[in-house]
């Protein structure tokens, strides 16, 4: 296993709207445990907030509670590591929070104290599983250790004393800052669930990792990689080597009509697409791609796994990928649902897009799915509309955009990713409104007759680039493996970059003007 630890968030990502770990979540986290990976949950709750969560999960490991504040063995409950308030700021944090007469929640020990019990303080009872104490006096409270205030007011009252504190507070080692609207919490200023992190796994590189991620990130053209320079060198010499008068363009054409293998029926084509020793989107980024990190989650639901989504370089310059992705083998279909996107998916694709415009960052799509998940979860959760926004906001995106079909192009599963500056498709995979079983159901009311669909459906790289729907055909090895990549990814490698030395030179307007032209000419 590539990872050796994990840590996952509570509220909005291991759980679900329910309040709940569903059985898919539990049975990934074990068989990831089983296999070496210690798992931890990370999260601002108390320990006993966290007891039963980790009990379904079945698994024994380190949890890290009160944003990072302390950090527990759920097997038997000890303390392996806490960060508590320094005891002269909690001084002057009680005796301010008894000042101004607010409900004051205070955690020591893994008891929960407060200075009222009244309803507020209840109420915060009910939320975190915890039943109030009185409070003693502060003197016993510091001889205790402290390791999270919380004051809860009315919202008005909490944003005049935050105000008031960043004023005149004068706490040594303490990050105070609201929560929700009605709590100020007060922490260590060491606390955070990353330094947590840190006590329980080492994190080899870090420094280098977080360099690229900054680099990939940043607005300026030129940003290199580690090895831009280098791969700068090599384009220069490719320039020099095919200055043969040439636009790119023309170039490409030429490679086309000179690499193309013999015709085959639409039903070959559709087999091979469809191979189970066909390459997947996983496969081709590290042959593309240099230094690819995964981004995961759409911020409003969760995240998709049939949809893989992150930044990297290429050539030197940093990119954002967006790739749908089946998986190798029936438990790696059935983890990543067979390429069919849910709605998740793709707002988690549109998030990168517009993050990729933000930091002006081409993006390069790579399509593979029979077609969006038509599931009934799907559709609650909003599968159209999720669909049309990545069409709407695709068109408008102020960077470059390629789509390359790298198996099946599925109906508008795959369209959601394909509204860009050029589509292109590899020789054996396959572009269509519907799979030809239900084109046939459709038009003869006999799925039987799919492969006399597939030669009607004109659904082929060649039969599109022909009709003027796609740009490019990229020529495989026959048939194109995962052990015969290494011709065809070099060939793919290099139209990419010709492709974005041509983009990016055009400005927004013309970039917008040239796409519009080019789905209004189709």
């Amino acid at each position: 296993m590539i990872y050796k630890f994990a840590a996952a968030d509570m509220d909005g990502t291991l759980l679900n709207d329910k309040n709940e770990i569903t059985p898919y979540t539990i049975e990934i986290i074990r068989q990831a445990a089983a296999q070496g990976l210690i798992f931890s949950i990370c999260t601002g709750r108390p320990i006993q907030g966290v007891e039963r969560y980790q009990k379904q999960l079945g698994i024994q490991g380190p949890v890290i509670t009160y944003n990072g504040a302390m950090i527990l063995d759920s097997a038997d409950g000890r303390v392996l590591y806490r960060q508590e308030l320094k005891a002269d700021d909690a001084r002057l944090i009680l005796e301010a929070g008894l000042n101004y007469d607010t409900t004051m929640c205070i955690w020591s020990d893994n008891k929960l104290y407060g200075n009222k019990l009244n309803n507020r303080i209840q109420e915060y009872s009910q939320a975190t599983k915890v039943t109030p104490l009185l409070m003693p006096s502060i003197d016993e409270l510091l001889a205790q250790g402290i390791t999270k205030i919380l004051w809860y007011d009315d919202v008005s009252q909490i944003q005049q004393i935050e105000k008031e504190l960043r004023k005149t507070a004068h706490f040594h080692n303490v990050t105070f800052c609201t929560s929700k609207p009605f709590y100020l919490e007060f922490f260590n200023s060491k606390v955070s669930k990353a330094a947590a992190i840190d006590q329980i796994a080492e994190r080899k590189n870090m420094k280098e990792t977080l360099a690229r991620l900054l680099k990939m990130h940043c607005k300026n053209d030129c940003a290199e990689s580690l090895e831009g320079q280098e791969n700068a060198e090599k384009i220069s010499e490719k320039k020099s080597d095919s200055a043969d008068g040439m636009s790119v363009n023309n170039k490409l054409n030429v490679d086309f009509t000179t690499k193309i293998t013999a015709k085959k029926s639409a039903w070959e084509h559709v087999s091979l697409a469809r191979s189970k020793e066909r390459p997947t989107g996983k496969d081709y980024l590290p042959w593309l791609f240099d230094y690819f990190t995964e981004l995961h989650g759409d911020r409003l639901f969760g995240d998709d796994p049939a949809l893989i989504g992150g930044i990297a370089y290429l050539a030197g310059k940093p990119v954002t990928v967006i790739a749908q992705e089946k998986g190798n083998g029936t438990k790696e279909n059935i983890a990543h649902n067979f390429g069919m996107v849910s709605p998740e998916g793709y707002r988690k694709s549109l998030r990168l897009m517009k993050q990729a415009e933000k930091f002006h960052r081409p993006v390069i799509c790579l399509v593979d799915t029979p077609g969006a998940f038509c599931g009934l979860e799907a559709e609650e959760r909003g599968q159209g509309e999720a669909i049309a926004r990545n069409l709407y906001e695709l068109s408008s995106l102020k960077v470059p955009v390629l789509s390359i079909v790298i198996g099946e192009g599925g109906s508008g599963g795959a369209l959601a990713l394909a509204a860009g500056d050029q589509v292109w498709m590899m020789e054996n995979s396959i572009y269509s409104i519907l799979s030809p079983e239900g084109f046939a159901s459709i038009l003869w009311k006999d799925s039987t007759r799919a492969k006399e669909a597939a030669e009607v459906m004109k659904l082929t790289a060649v039969d599109l680039k022909d009709l003027g729907i796609i740009e490019q055909v990229i020529p495989e090895n026959q048939p194109l493996t995962r052990e015969n990549m290494a011709d065809t990814m070099e060939e793919l490698k290099n139209r990419i970059e010709e492709f974005l030395e041509t983009y990016q030179l055009l400005d927004p307007e013309k970039l917008l003007n040239k796409r519009y032209k080019r789905f209004r000419n189709l």
